[in-house]
């Protein structure tokens, strides 16, 4: 009698090589949408942070030199013009803002106003506050 030995296979499946190939690629989707949304988040961030300090310039400037400044805001940039320069902020993707017009004059002094700008991707509504006469940015 002619006993067939079969040799053992040191390779890996294809169940198990299909397995760990999913597994791999779960972990990296998840990885790449937790780093997206945290890139957003930083770019919102930074924003609000230049946006508030351009506004504080702005008021600074006016002030010094007693000449009129304006603030425009759109949906997709807001532009702080004083003197014949401007400066512009590109707003985030993220965040749809009210447009206004924001006048500062020669004294520094505005007029009461209220900037919202609504994130889509924290669901949250920013509230500025521009309180009368000297233009303080209230954030809320």
């Amino acid at each position: 009698m002619i006993l067939i030995q079969r040799q053992k296979s040191r390779g890996f499946t294809l169940v198990e090589t299909v397995l760990t190939l999913f597994i791999t690629c779960l972990l990296i989707t998840i990885g790449t949408l937790q780093v997206k949304d945290y890139q957003q988040k930083t770019e919102e961030a930074m924003f609000f942070r230049r946006f508030e300090d351009d506004w504080q310039n702005i008021l600074n400037s006016s002030f010094l030199t007693n000449k009129r400044c304006y603030v425009d805001f759109s949906e997709a940039k807001v532009i702080f013009s004083f003197d014949n320069r401007t400066t512009t902020i590109e707003v985030p993707e993220t965040l749809k803002g009210n447009s206004k017009h924001l006048e500062v004059h020669k004294s520094g002094e505005t007029s009461p106003k209220t900037i919202y700008f609504d994130s889509t991707n924290s669901k949250r509504r920013y509230k500025y506050t521009v309180q009368m006469d000297w233009g303080v940015l209230i954030a809320g």
